[in-house]
């Protein structure tokens, strides 16, 4: 069901496969919370190699994550896979201690048996000293910006035959531009602050959410429009991700949601034009006063989504850690899969904020296009723009 194409050429940069999973995934019943709706993604069967999450592997105590060298490399940390399964680590997967804390640039497929360096993007920039040998991991994969502006700078350099490689200041600004967004300073400018003191915003979303049986993934709408998606190749493996990628939504839209607040305290409407309005646009009849989007326009609007993905041409990475890293843009979308044995164990798409192609290989710009909503002023106020 969710075989690919096993592509042409071990040369990185080939044409990969067209992104035609999306035709087979299946929508479950839209539910809503707040200005999130959010569909069940699901296939018909398990697919692919057998692996074990980050969180599993880490509680196990058979992978271990540690900086490069006692001088540590910002870009890079090293990981030790001492289990018998292979260790499925998504992209955004935050990881915290050692030097500074880290998430993850690209999803990687880490060999059983195994030691390998990984990609990484520094999320706190305020720290260079250690706080133990190794990293533990988080609850959460990393706020949805933030891993969108790093997804895309990945993208931007493989295309640029750079390697699986972020910008770094990209990266930090918006994790700076958080913490101001969401009056939640860190002395050391670690996203996971931030994180920690919206906590208690973030939970109910989880309980507005639970895991479906059978559940590969997620396709979220942000008042009413689609901001992106996830999947996984086997339920089991989806089932010990589904808080942390719900987390991420969730941190995004209660950052939005203060946004909103913030403009109507300062005399604007918000969004929607009334202080704690979902911000749901569209015709008449696709909203439902009090539960947000009505389940039949959230599934049209996701089969557009999925559509629109069905027919995006890919390119071809050699993935750092086991299989190959399939970049996709155009018609507003950008995303990635790892295929493993010609399976997508993996894939992450997101839409463009403002329906220009979501950066990654198609256009230089899409890294200057606005990151959140409310930011519009920031480059003014910092003397960015002449």
């Amino acid at each position: 069901m969710m075989v690919l194409p096993q592509p042409t050429s071990g040369r990185p940069g080939r044409p990969g496969p067209p992104a035609a999973f999306a035709d087979v995934l299946r929508l479950g019943r839209p539910q809503s919370h707040g200005s999130l709706t959010v569909v069940p993604l699901s296939f018909w069967s398990d697919r692919g190699p057998r692996y074990e999450t980050l969180a599993t592997a880490l509680r196990a105590g058979t992978f271990h994550v540690t900086e490069v060298s006692a001088g540590g490399s910002v870009p890079e940390l090293r990981v030790i896979n001492e289990g018998a399964t292979g260790v499925l680590i998504l992209d955004g997967e935050e990881l915290v201690g050692a030097k500074q804390n880290r998430v993850l640039n690209a999803t990687v497929f880490v060999r059983e048996k195994s030691s390998m360096v990984v990609p990484v993007s520094c999320v706190e920039a305020g720290r260079w000293h250690s706080s133990g040998h190794e990293f533990a991991g988080e609850e959460y994969v990393v706020h949805a910006q933030v891993r969108r502006a790093v997804h895309e700078s990945v993208s931007l350099s493989l295309g640029a035959a750079g390697g699986h490689r972020s910008d770094h200041g990209l990266v930090w600004q918006e994790v700076a531009e958080l913490q101001q967004f969401a009056e939640s300073p860190s002395q050391t400018g670690a996203e996971r602050d931030v994180y920690t003191q919206r906590a208690g915003d973030i939970a109910g979303y989880l309980d507005a959410f639970p895991l479906q049986s059978g559940q590969h993934g997620l396709l979220v709408l942000r008042d009413g429009e689609v901001v992106g998606m996830d999947f996984v190749s086997r339920a089991g493996g989806y089932a010990q991700v589904h808080a942390k990628l719900l987390r991420s939504y969730a941190f995004d839209a209660v950052t939005r949601g203060m946004s909103r607040e913030r403009a109507v305290g300062h005399g604007g409407k918000g969004a929607a034009g009334q202080k704690g309005a979902p911000g749901v646009t569209g015709a008449n009849g696709e909203i439902d006063e009090g539960t947000g989007l009505r389940p039949a326009a959230a599934l049209d609007r996701s089969r557009s989504f999925l559509g629109a993905i069905a027919g995006l041409p890919g390119r071809s990475f050699k993935s750092p850690g086991r299989g190959w890293d399939v970049r996709y843009a155009g018609d507003g979308i950008s995303g990635s899969t790892l295929t493993v044995g010609g399976v997508a164990v993996h894939g992450a798409f997101f839409a463009a904020e403002d329906g220009r192609g979501g950066g990654g290989l198609v256009t230089a710009d899409a890294r200057d296009e606005p990151r959140m909503a409310g930011f519009d002023r920031r480059r003014r106020n910092r003397g960015l723009e002449g």
